[in-house]
């Protein structure tokens, strides 16, 4: 029953993503329909193997398969420009979106009569999947079919985008294996065959975009490019159409996108692919990422973050512009380090003094710093960027709105540098009454220089300790002790009244010093806090049952719902970075006798240590 079902959803789908705004957009080339294809029909089909200009080779049409509620139309390509014909390679990754012609020969008489109405030739679609490898005989590529393809539903898309409405990158059928022909090239541990263009070409390397032209579009560009390169299926105007398969199948986007040649094919049976040369000047902005195509246009600019790190003083200088898209988080985390490493060698046991800025328009910049040292990060080069995303995801996850005017960071590299890590750490008593006071015990060393130094930090157990307890509270509380690297705030979320305060509430959290520990005490709420929150919430109420408007700040008047207070404090610092996390438990007992020993004696032997003592 699902089965039969998704053709009709997408057939719904498919009219509620077209209106009558689209359809005065949509091209006008005659489409060959898929009930109209029949077994070994002959075309031809048109894709760049070598400079600018497309070239042809041939095409004979199967017929149409359902795969999951997606039709692809099975074909056989052959012939083509290359010392090794395509029916011995197969289709050649970067072919995705290669125009499909019935009914003429070449490229220019193809176009031109495609959108007459008194000849018989048509747009079938664009190659978009290989089929396997080593195909002897029988169809060895897939189509993408132009009625599903043309026709960038902008406003459709965007509205379904929280979907799943996408093919995957890899469809199995019969055994078979159907990839997309897209050439991605990507970061270390992602694709990366196929380097994207680093350079313009020279004035005679010259060519009008038009349908089998190749163009790469670009996720980030500039010291290193990443993206996807393939061919252009239709012009209509200043409108391109792509692919003939999804990117990321993200709906709305803006991606820059480029005109660029091919420096020659690499011509094997397995894995076939296109070497991308230079950019030609054909720039514009990919604005959709579709079911079945990527739509643009041409000469609009994109929108892009300024993302720069600086090595040292004029050592070295990464400079990247990035789209937001679904790998701009692992651009962002990764791309430097891979950039950094290609030059510099490898750099997991140099530790790093760093300085980000993160720049938001009419804004307090947001200022990140500190040592990621080598003897407790894994990579400390890679642990700097890995701080980014997250100060990027309380601004999106705020609510607020605001614009990103670029990220700077600047990297001085060290050696040797010291660090205090955890050598034991203990609690004076693991049980107490209300009114005593428990040590948490922690011995550092600097394995460096054979020095260890120990800290007492006293917690006392709150007098009204069970008078804060309601149904369901253990009684007991928590005592987290982290230093700076490891810190997390242990505070309910707070609601904002503004952005500001959002960027000083991240340059607070990142300002803590490196040199200290931080002391968390978290406890049940005072008697008179829980009756204050209850109070907020009665005064919250409204009178009627009318819906009142909330401003961006409104948030944060409303009442809370905290089960627990926090009572942040520091150790007195020392020399150098220290690396720590332990949490410990204290249960709080009426009697007069804890578990474990003598209260009294336990007191009697700490008393001398109820001050700060560090030696």
């Amino acid at each position: 029953m699902t089965r039969m079902l998704r053709p009709i959803l997408l057939a719904m789908l498919f009219i509620f993503m077209i209106g009558p705004s689209v359809f005065a957009q949509t091209p006008k080339p005659k489409i060959l329909k898929m009930s109209e294809i029949q077994f070994n029909t002959p075309a031809v089909g048109f894709s760049v193997f070598r400079g600018v200009e497309p070239e042809r080779f041939e095409v004979k049409i199967k017929h149409v398969t359902d795969i999951e509620g997606f039709p692809i139309i099975l074909a056989r390509i052959s012939g083509g420009p290359m010392e090794t014909p395509l029916e011995k390679i197969g289709a050649v990754e970067a072919m995705s979106g290669s125009p499909i012609f019935v009914g003429c020969v070449e490229l220019e008489e193809c176009v031109r009569k495609v959108v007459l109405p008194d000849n018989d030739v048509f747009l079938v679609g664009a190659l978009s999947y290989a089929l396997g490898y080593f195909i002897e005989d029988g169809p060895n590529v897939g189509l993408t079919t132009a009625e599903y393809m043309l026709g960038a539903r902008l406003g459709g898309y965007a509205a379904t985008r929280q979907f799943s409405i996408r093919p995957p990158n890899k469809i199995i059928v019969d055994g078979r294996e159907f990839k997309n022909l897209m050439l991605f090239s990507g970061i270390d541990g992602l694709q990366t065959r196929g380097a994207l263009p680093d350079g313009s070409c020279g004035e005679s390397v010259q060519s009008d975009i038009g349908p089998g032209s190749m163009v790469t579009v670009f996720l980030a560009r500039g010291s290193r490019n990443i993206g996807g390169s393939g061919t252009v299926t239709w012009r209509d105007g200043n409108t391109i159409y792509i692919f003939g398969h999804p990117f990321f199948g993200t709906g709305a986007v803006s991606y820059p996108f480029a005109q660029v040649s091919v420096a020659d094919t690499l011509q094997t049976p397995f894995q076939a692919h296109k070497i991308i040369g230079c950019r030609l000047k054909t720039e514009g902005e990919m604005q959709m990422d579709g079911m079945f195509e990527m739509a643009g246009v041409i000469g609009r600019s994109a929108r892009l973050l300024p993302f720069q790190v600086e090595i040292g003083d004029d050592l070295a200088v990464f400079s990247e512009e990035i789209a937001e898209s679904p790998l701009a988080s692992l651009i962002i985390s990764q791309l430097p380090v891979v950039w950094a490493q290609s030059f510099l060698g490898d750099l997991s046991q140099v530790s790093a003094i760093y300085q980000t800025r993160i720049a938001v328009t009419d804004h307090p910049e947001i200022f990140l710093s500190g040592l990621s040292p080598a003897q407790v990060v894994k990579n400390p080069f890679a642990g700097i960027f890995s701080e980014i995303n997250p100060v990027l995801g309380k601004l999106r996850d705020s609510g607020f709105r605001y614009n990103l005017e670029g990220i700077k960071t600047h990297i001085d590299l060290a050696r040797g540098a010291s660090v205090w890590t955890e050598k034991r750490s203990f609690l004076s008593q693991n049980t107490a009454k209300p009114g005593e006071t428990v040590y948490v015990n922690i011995v550092l060393e600097e394995r460096s220089r054979g020095l260890r130094r120990q800290v007492s930090i006293p917690v006392k157990v709150p007098d009204d300790f069970n008078d804060r307890l309601t149904s369901g509270i253990p009684p007991q509380f928590s005592v987290i002790v982290q230093s700076a690297d490891k810190f997390v705030d242990k505070n309910a979320s707070k609601e904002f009244a503004s952005l500001r305060d959002v960027i000083e509430a991240i340059n607070e959290s990142a300002a803590r010093w490196q040199n200290v520990l931080y002391v968390q005490q978290i406890m049940p709420l005072t008697k008179a806090k829980h009756e204050a929150v209850e109070e907020a919430a009665k005064l919250s109420v409204q009178p009627d049952w009318s819906w009142v408007e909330l401003d961006q700040g409104a948030m944060s008047r409303l009442p809370k719902t905290e089960e627990t207070e926090i009572i942040l404090t520091s150790t007195p610092g020392l020399a150098h970075f220290i690396s720590f996390d332990a949490t410990f438990k204290i249960l709080v007992k009426s009697s007069d006798t804890a578990s474990g020993g003598s209260v009294k004696k336990n007191k009697r032997w700490f008393d001398y240590l109820k001050v700060w003592r560090i030696f």
